[in-house]
C-alpha cells in the first residue's frame, strides 16, 4: 500500500479521527509525502517512515533549477527516497 500525503495537517488531524471511529482503517506500511520538503527536513521524514519525499519547489528557488540543492537532498538522504515533481 502507498499513501501519498500533501497536506501533513489534513492527514495527522484526519488520521487521529480515523483511529478513533476506525481503528483499523489506519494503517500505513510506507508513504510519500511533500509540501514544504528541504534538505534539513527530508531526513526526519524518512526516519517516520516516509518511503519517499516529493520536492519540487525547494530545487526551484527564483524559479531556476539549482543542481546543488539535488545533489545535497541526495546525500542527505539516498536518491531512491527522491520523487522529483516536474508539473
Amino acid at each position: 500500500m502507498a499513501i501519498i500525503i500533501i497536506d501533513y495537517y489534513f492527514f495527522v488531524h484526519h488520521s487521529f479521527f480515523l483511529s478513533i471511529v476506525r481503528p483499523n482503517w489506519v494503517i500505513i506500511d510506507e508513504f510519500q509525502i511533500g509540501g514544504g520538503i528541504t534538505v534539513e527536513n527530508a531526513e526526519q521524514w524518512i526516519n517516520d517512515g516516509a518511503k519517499q519525499v516529493i520536492i519540487t519547489s525547494w530545487l526551484f528557488p527564483d524559479g531556476k533549477f539549482k543542481e546543488e540543492r539535488l545533489r545535497a537532498i541526495c546525500d542527505e538522504i539516498g536518491k531512491n527516497h527522491i520523487v522529483i515533481d516536474l508539473r
